[in-house]
């Protein structure tokens, strides 16, 4: 090498050494042993609440605004290295409100001229404790949130909608969204199972449903493998709540993945609303009960709600989407106009008490043409609709429904400025309901155990009490009872339970589910029969004891089900009623 070159190469680095220097020593300092204890870190003076920032992209979304990662080099990228996230220092000073003269006890690194900081010990030098920094590694993007402490509990699968705004992006919400994203199914829904037990926090269950926090790779590679299945549907929330889940982490995190979701969900539930505006139990399996038209499990009140929140303009992402593959607002408005239109449709008339009563939990659609619902489900009740309450399993008959009904009526009650149509089906429906009730009758839970462990309902005499049965017959507002063929049984627990189910049998009568095990007792203490009218209408005899009729049911379906219950008490009567009729101006009839 020449004399001239040596000197060349010892001038370049040199200069390159003096260009270090001049960009971070005014920003770096010795590491932190060397600090006096004198020291105080800066004060925090962010003014954002979460920013997304991607690996290898000149832009972040910094509090939903989409900019440069450095204002001073657009094309300046964070960049991963050894595992850890490095952003150049002009983004650390924009994002952290540093300036010049701030010092950090952090090990700069030089990359093509330009000084790249660690985020996480910036974060930690600068002592903000109330921060979330989470990191989505499929997608190579990091959120960061300030403004409050992320609190380390788990969370219940059906209040992960309901979280303060800065959860929203943290590192376990993102653990949650992930596992959510394995579980969803091909065909844009989430399957039944989804929030229920083990697939709640807490214990883990088997390794198809353990904890969605906790998801083990044997439950990863369970869900992977049935992405094909159809086994998604509507109750409980299921499908309708993840898709607000993904709607709410996206808007928080911008992560690609969560918005592909949400937008195949949306169009599956616009993809399952039957023409006439009801929409299955389940998103695309049709087979039996599943492809009636439900209100069962709050299926269409849940699904009603997530229309009108985004008819409201609750989610921004979705409303004002430019993207090629964004869904109009008129196709979300005529389905939820549809869907209005169809609950309304639905109210049961009784032709018998010349009455508007409430809703059944499930009905024939007309554009259904399984085998089911070919055979079984013409029932020839109410005149007003040719689309008739239906059975759906064998212990759920074509009957007025006393629990889903008042859900429906508290979505109706929500609608503003009701229109006459909504007014008269409140109207009905609570008077119905008043004329229903069943008085000096509660039902009670978690009295003495009848086989020693579980849950023990019965109904008892009291003069203060008042019940509404789930199934009421159309032309009598009685209550319906069924039992399970052969009710299921713990084999560990509750003993004496098979010989109690064989000492008080019921009397099997005929229904579309095959026989059917029917309970009830008249007053004098005969073991009786319900009889079908139409072919596939139950109708309970006349002076039924109703006490003992209900304990006359098998424990697992007496304590596994709602047959009794005071739901129209609890959510419509007195006061929401009163309230709503104060908010609308209108008076009772």
């Amino acid at each position: 090498m020449t004399i001239k070159r040596t000197i060349k190469v010892v001038l370049m680095v040199v200069a390159a050494a003096l260009l270090f220097i001049s960009l971070v020593s005014a920003n770096c300092r010795a590491p932190a042993t060397a600090w006096n204890n004198t020291y105080t870190p800066p004060s925090w003076t962010h003014s954002f609440n979460r920013i997304s920032i991607m690996i290898d992209e000149p832009l972040m979304w910094f509090n939903d605004v989409l900019v440069p990662v450095e204002t001073a080099n657009p094309g300046v990228v964070p960049v991963l290295e050894d595992g850890v996230l490095k952003l150049p220092l002009g983004t650390i000073q924009t994002i952290f409100g540093i300036d010049n003269t701030t010092h950090l006890a952090v090990e700069p690194v030089l990359i093509n001229e330009i000084a790249y900081l660690p985020v996480v010990p910036v974060m930690e030098e600068l002592n903000v404790e109330s921060t979330s920094i989470s990191w989505h590694k499929d997608n190579n993007i990091m959120v960061i949130i300030t403004g409050e402490n992320i609190a380390a509990s788990e969370v219940v699968w059906r209040e992960l909608r309901n979280q303060s705004a800065g959860w929203y992006g943290s590192e376990r919400s993102i653990n949650y969204a992930n596992n959510l994203l394995v579980m969803q199914r091909n065909n844009g829904g989430w399957p039944r199972g989804t929030g229920q037990g083990a697939a709640n926090v807490g214990t883990a269950g088997s390794d198809h449903y353990p904890s969605i926090l906790n998801f083990n790779q044997a439950s990863i590679n369970y869900h992977l493998e049935k992405k094909d299945e159809i086994d998604s549907y509507f109750g409980r929330g299921i499908t309708t709540f993840d898709i607000r889940y993904m709607i709410m982490m996206y808007e928080a995190t911008k992560i690609p993945a969560y918005r592909e979701s949400y937008m195949r969900g949306l169009r599956a539930i616009l993809n399952a609303q039957y023409p006439c505006g009801g929409w299955p139990y389940y998103v695309t399996d049709k087979t039996m009960y599943r492809g009636l038209i439900t209100f069962s499990d709050e299926a269409t009140t849940r699904l009603m709600e997530l229309l009108t929140d985004i008819l409201n303009g609750v989610f921004p992402s979705v409303t004002n989407s430019t993207a090629s593959d964004a869904i109009s607002f008129a196709a979300f408005k005529d389905s939820y106009d549809r869907g209005l239109k169809s609950i309304l449709n639905l109210q049961v008339w009784s032709e018998e008490q010349k009455m508007l009563t409430a809703w059944a939990q499930a009905y024939n659609a007309p554009d259904l043409m399984t085998h089911w619902a070919q055979d079984f489900l013409n029932f020839p009740g109410s005149t007003r609709s040719n689309r008739q309450p239906a059975w759906q399993r064998e212990f759920e008959p074509p009957a007025i429904g006393g629990d889903e009904s008042t859900r429906l009526i508290l979505f109706l009650m929500n609608i503003p400025n009701p229109g006459e149509e909504v007014q008269n089906a409140i109207h009905s429906a609570i008077a119905f309901f008043e004329h229903a009730a069943i008085r000096g009758i509660r039902r009670n839970t978690g009295g003495p155990m009848e086989f020693g462990s579980g849950n023990n309902r019965v109904l008892l005499n009291d003069p203060n009490g008042v019940v509404w049965p789930r199934f009421m017959d159309i032309n009598t507002f009685q209550p319906l009872f069924s039992d399970r063929r052969n009710p299921t049984f713990n084999d560990t627990a509750r003993p004496g339970e098979r010989e109690a189910h064989i000492s008080r049998p019921g009397i099997m009568f005929e229904s579309p589910g095959g026989q059917l095990r029917n309970i009830y007792i008249d007053n004098q203490g005969n073991r009786i029969s319900a009889v079908l009218t139409g072919g596939t209408a139950v109708e309970h005899p006349a002076e039924l004891d109703l006490i003992n009729s209900y304990a006359n049911m098998s424990f697992e379906r007496r304590n596994g089900y709602h047959f009794m219950g005071a739901w129209p008490l609890e959510r419509i009567l007195g006061a929401p009623y009163d309230n709503w009729l104060e908010k609308n101006g209108l008076s009772a009839k």
